[in-house]
């Protein structure tokens, strides 16, 4: 199993972190959609295609 959080600091020079989607595969996670007793939800988006997809995270 691999935890990872959502999102990652970047550093900027106005001294303020931006936030960077995490990247699975040819995916970018963008946000939360959704959450249960089981799962959480997220939209991601294909890097290539820009195709916009839902993804179960957690649970059996």
């Amino acid at each position: 199993m691999v935890i990872m959080s959502e999102f990652s600091a970047v550093p900027s020079g106005t001294g303020q972190g931006q936030q960077k989607p995490l990247r699975v595969g040819f995916y970018d996670v963008e946000r939360t959609l959704g959450k249960g007793n089981f799962a959480v939800v997220k939209l991601a988006r294909h890097r290539v295609t820009k195709t916009q997809v839902r993804a179960r995270v957690g649970g059996d």
